[in-house]
């Protein structure tokens, strides 16, 4: 656990169990690189400051706690199970059919933050149905 400062300069503390978040979440960043496999990175923040890390690069994830220390995670893990649930309900609460396409090409911040999040969702949908194929 670390602690990080928020935009409105409290400390927060960084935690790594999406299960661990406390009530509705917001997306503090996203981040989608644009390569074959999906690497990127989203930022939750839950009702009380906690701030969640999720990265997923060169097909491994992680739940980042600082600059320096990352913890891997496993497909289908309970902890991806339970980030998969945030992030369907952060979904449904920011989810907008108008911009479910990029209206007229201009990239609008509403219309990024929706698409990194379902992009997130479907990555954990995946890695999720490949770990109950294994069992």
């Amino acid at each position: 656990m670390s602690f990080v400062l928020c935009s409105e300069g409290v400390a927060a503390t960084r935690i790594t169990q999406p299960c661990d978040l406390i009530g509705s979440c917001k997306l503090a960043d996203a981040i989608e690189f644009m390569d074959i496999i999906g690497s990127g990175g989203v930022t939750l923040v839950d009702e009380k400051g906690n701030e969640l890390v999720f990265s997923y690069f060169q097909r491994k994830a992680y739940f980042v706690t600082d600059e320096k220390t990352k913890v891997p995670s496993q497909p289908g893990s309970p902890q991806e199970q339970c980030l998969l649930k945030v992030l369907k309900e952060l979904f449904a609460s920011i989810h907008d059919p108008a911009f479910d396409k990029d209206p007229g090409g201009t990239g609008t911040e509403k219309f990024r933050r929706q698409r990194a999040v379902k992009h997130f969702i479907r990555l954990l949908e995946g890695r999720c149905a490949t770990k109950s194929e294994d069992k």
